[in-house]
Order: C-alpha cells, then structure tokens, then sequence
C-alpha cells in the first residue's frame, strides 16, 4: 500500500511538473462559487439531507516564505428526518483558514510547498428554531 503511495505521488510530481513554472507570481487571488449537497447520518436515529450553494476566495502572498488566507460561505435549505420530518430548515457554514509554509524547488520546474495552517468552521443548524415553531403550530386549534 505505501508503495503505491509512492508511486502515484511520484507519477503527480512528475506530471504536475510540465505545467508548473519555478517563478511563481508574488500576489494570487482567487474567488469562486461552490455546489454541494450535504448529507448527515446518524443511523437509527436521524438524517439531514440539503443543497447548499455558496462563495470561496483565497489570497496567497509568496516572498520566500508563503502566505496564504481561505475563506468560504454556503447557504441552503435542509431535511431532517427522525421519527418525525421538519423540511426547508435555513442552514450556513462558514469556515476560515490561514497557512504559512515555505517553497522548495524540486526537479528544476516545481515548488514544492509543505504548510501547516490553522482553520475555523461554523455550522448554523436552525433545526431548534423551527422545531419550536411547529410544536406552537401544533398547539394552536382554530375554530
């Protein structure tokens, strides 16, 4: 196994090296849009299920060293089952990163750059809020 490991690391080296160049730019910034769909089990007990769609950037900054800022957000709507099904639930994620690492020069046409980062995600889950609202649904009679 961990020789196949080297060798497919070895065949993405050598392939990547045909497309990357030695002098990377000084400055890089990236923006993107994202498509998921997000499922969450829990068996015998629960599930969520949903499509969340959102935005993605980056900011990288070499000089020697390498600098680099992540940050996403996504939105959708949920469907949690249990014994009982709540649909549309609001949901968002947000997560945050920043990296720091250095670049060597491998095989004359590649950098090769090992980081270590530290990151942040938060997952607003409106399941209670709604919860609330369908059990004072539920407890309202109309004439």
């Amino acid at each position: 196994m961990i020789r196949l490991l080297l060798v497919f690391c070895f065949c993405f080296a050598v392939a990547g090296s045909a497309f990357a160049q030695l002098e990377l730019p000084r400055h890089n910034a990236e923006l993107g849009t994202e498509l998921y769909y997000f499922k969450y089990r829990e068996p015998s007990v629960m599930q969520e299920t949903g499509t969340f769609w959102g935005i993605n950037g980056a900011y990288t900054f070499r000089r020697g060293i390498m600098l680099r800022a992540e940050g996403r957000g996504a939105w959708g709507k949920v469907d949690y089952k249990n014994s009982g099904t709540l649909d549309n639930i609001n949901d968002y994620a947000v997560e945050l990163r920043g990296l720091g690492g250095y670049g060597f020069p491998v095989f004359s046409i590649t950098v090769l750059t090992p980081y270590v980062g530290i990151g942040y995600r938060y997952l607003n889950d409106d399941t209670e809020s709604i919860q609330t609202l369908s059990e004072l649904i539920g407890k309202v009679s109309l004439p």
